[in-house]
């Protein structure tokens, strides 16, 4: 059995216990500009994940999480494009060792994806980074219109996404994390669960779209929307997800506990996928 947990939850008693067998992921966009690090170091903390994958980070970002947590985390390694945009850089932070990395740059959109491998009680799992292309909402615009311009990037995030599911091979137990800037029926998570992934906050939770992930203010409106995915193969099972506020970003933390599926014959249990 595999153990893949996203963050730590929070229950009545305190903090709910990390389950035999089950490896703790989160996904986080830290806002390149970031002026409270260390609101950003007290979510990752709540988090207690085994592996973070960071997006929008910076040096002096970089500097704090290396220097913060350089007795949690073992591993660290960033990567941007080549310096053209402030919020290009993002990364993995890890307690175990990270091996295959990857750093895709991009074909289309932004940003490019980043690919590691962790290896846990024997079993390869492989990681996909993503931050696909941002949108643009104006000042005084209308709920309609921030919707509209959620929108407007569908057609980059097909290209970009179409990449990443060439790179996936849905027979390796998978995790696809990060910044997907698009709602949950929109192309890259529909093209992701297509493929037969499962968006793993959505699998635990009830009414998983009145939990944003992501919040803006619009002259007297406040924007709010869930952006922020972690999918899995159907190998693995979720036993539980939250998402954690930080005052650091205008992205919280995703958390997720999830487990490999047990095996019968030599053959996974598939899960059902959504």
């Amino acid at each position: 059995m595999l153990r893949v947990f996203v963050g730590i939850f929070i229950v009545a008693a305190g903090l709910t216990a990390q389950a035999e067998n089950s490896l703790r992921v989160a996904t986080f966009n830290i806002h390149w500009g970031n002026a409270n690090l260390q609101d950003i170091g007290r979510a990752i903390t709540e988090s207690d994940a085994d592996i973070v994958c960071v997006q929008e980070s910076s040096q002096a970002s970089e500097r704090y999480l290396q220097h913060h947590f350089r007795d949690t985390y073992a591993h660290f390694v960033f990567k941007g494009h080549n310096g053209r945009y402030a919020e290009e850089r993002f990364g993995f932070i890890s307690k175990m060792p990270l091996s295959d990395i990857r750093y895709a740059p991009p074909v289309d959109g932004l940003f490019g994806t980043f690919f590691a491998t962790v290896t846990h009680n024997t079993q390869a799992v492989k990681l996909v980074n993503v931050h696909l292309s941002p949108f643009v909402i104006s000042r005084g615009s209308t709920f309609q219109q921030a919707i509209q311009a959620v929108s407007s990037v569908e057609a980059v995030h097909r290209k970009e996404i179409a990449f990443i599911q060439s790179k996936i091979d849905p027979g390796d137990p998978t995790l696809v994390c990060g910044d997907f800037n698009s709602l949950s029926t929109f192309a890259a998570p529909t093209q992701l669960i297509t493929l037969g992934l499962i968006d793993s906050f959505a699998a635990v939770t009830d009414e998983p779209e009145t939990q944003p992930t992501w919040r803006w203010p619009v002259g007297n409106l406040r924007i709010q929307f869930r952006i922020d995915y972690i999918f899995h193969t159907n190998h693995f099972t979720t036993v539980r997800s939250k998402v954690i506020p930080s005052k650091g970003s205008d992205h919280s933390l995703v958390v997720s506990e999830i487990t490999l599926n047990e095996t019968k014959n030599g053959q996974q249990n598939k899960e059902p996928t959504q």
